[in-house]
């Protein structure tokens, strides 16, 4: 949540004001709404599929390999204590 307010802080006073909340609250709702157009099945999880979809619209077109490879990347990194 640091990155967030960082991100949206622009007179750099280590808070946010309104104005900066309002437009923080909206970069996370667009951000859920990106999720949800793209969680086909409304799990609430993106799976392979639906995350090659979702890399191929934003226009990385060599997906397969790369995202195969991210995806076994950070599965094992989160399933090894």
């Amino acid at each position: 949540m640091i990155f967030a307010v960082g991100m949206f802080d622009r007179k750099q006073s280590g808070t946010i004001d309104l104005h900066e909340f309002q437009a923080l609250w909206k970069y996370v709702t667009d951000w859920q709404n990106c999720f949800r157009s793209f969680d086909r099945d409304n799990s609430g999880t993106i799976d392979r599929n639906e995350l090659k979809t979702a890399l191929t619209t934003f226009g990385n077109r060599a997906v397969s390999f790369s995202l195969c490879l991210s995806m076994s990347l950070y599965l094992s990194l989160c399933l090894c204590p």
